[in-house]
């Protein structure tokens, strides 16, 4: 049962449980689906959890892509497993240009952090 504010009731989840959340990312609102795989806060996109149950760990520079374009269709016929590029060029007309500015920007930055670590 949820409360008035949204949360489970003793705002306690079980390792399983999933739930949809809404998101407004980049000027664009999604819903996509999460399963609590650990005590504490610990959930992970559900589309990666059932790819990683299915096919092993997700190699780095790989995501999953629902190829009927609905995020909350995450069966296993539905997921495909593409290169970042790939992904960011499928999705790129959905973004408007202010936001994929922004976003190339935290990538450049994330990618200079970490070529600085090395």
């Amino acid at each position: 049962m949820k409360t008035e504010k949204g949360y489970g009731q003793n705002d306690r989840y079980f390792i399983g449980d999933t739930t949809i959340r809404t998101r407004n990312r980049y000027g664009k609102i999604t819903k996509r689906r999460y399963i609590k795989t650990g005590n504490g806060n610990q959930w992970k996109l559900y589309s990666k959890y059932l790819w990683e149950q299915k096919y092993g760990k997700i190699p780095i520079g790989l995501g999953v892509h629902h190829i009927d374009g609905n995020p909350l269709n995450d069966t296993i016929s539905n997921l495909a497993l593409i290169s970042k590029a790939q992904h960011l060029a499928i999705h790129r007309p959905e973004f408007s240009a202010k936001a994929l500015a922004a976003f190339i920007t935290t990538r450049r930055k994330i990618r200079w952090s970490t070529k600085k670590r090395k």
